[in-house]
């Protein structure tokens, strides 16, 4: 098992698999490495995946953080999910300079989940293509 500690000492589990250019797999919300299992194998024929669980979402302001971020970006908005209204998706695609929103009309809320070969494919050429 992979983890780092950050400077306040939590652990954080992380994999990394596959070589070549980096993916890094945020996961959302109450989200770990696990929702990825779909897609880790498929997109680590082309590319360094690096999927990791993050910590309490809670204390976190992202919507401070989003319009900082500075490296290339896929955003993958679920147009049906019941979760989240799918806006809140599209406004992070809208509010990080340069990045790339890609809609998914056909799935709820998991679309990685639901549509994992448009999504292993969408991601493998955002990969290929920065």
């Amino acid at each position: 098992m992979a983890v780092f500690k950050t400077n306040d000492n939590v652990e954080i589990y992380y994999e990394v698999r596959g070589e070549g250019r980096p993916l890094f797999l945020l996961p959302g919300w109450t989200c770990t490495t696990k929702f990825w299992q779909k897609n880790v194998e498929e997109l680590s024929k082309g590319c360094k995946v690096i999927a990791m669980d993050m910590r309490d979402h809670t204390n976190l302001d992202w919507r401070d953080f989003i319009p900082n971020i500075k490296l290339p970006t896929l955003v993958c908005v679920a147009r049906n999910s019941n979760v989240f209204d799918w806006h809140g998706s599209a406004w992070v695609g809208e509010n990080i300079p340069g990045a790339k929103t890609v809609f998914f009309e056909e799935s709820g809320h998991m679309l990685f989940w639901e549509e994992p070969d448009k999504f292993n494919q969408v991601v493998a050429e955002f990969v290929q293509q920065h």
